[in-house]
């Protein structure tokens, strides 16, 4: 099976956060999108929603334990998916 690697980058410090691994690119948007808008006090993530993007950074085969790294390709920023508050 092929996973397909992300990390999110913090634009304000110029880093990147551990990899994930998501078997699709709609598996990887929602997880993201989920931590977005988590409402978690603590979440930098939600604090600061314009300093992130998640990124794919590479393709994971789970057959034959390969990482292979790509250029970071932006997916999508974090304040495309900031929902307003009702």
């Amino acid at each position: 099976m092929k996973l397909v690697v992300y990390a999110v980058k913090d634009s304000a410090v110029q880093s990147y956060a551990q990899p994930m691994f998501f078997p699709t690119v709609p598996a990887a948007v929602r997880a993201f999108s989920d931590a977005v808008n988590s409402q978690d006090p603590n979440s930098q993530l939600c604090k600061h929603p314009e300093d992130f993007a998640l990124y794919k950074v590479g393709d994971y085969d789970t057959v034959t334990g390969v990482i292979e790294p790509c250029q970071p390709v932006v997916v999508e920023t974090a304040l495309a998916f900031v929902r307003e508050e009702a």
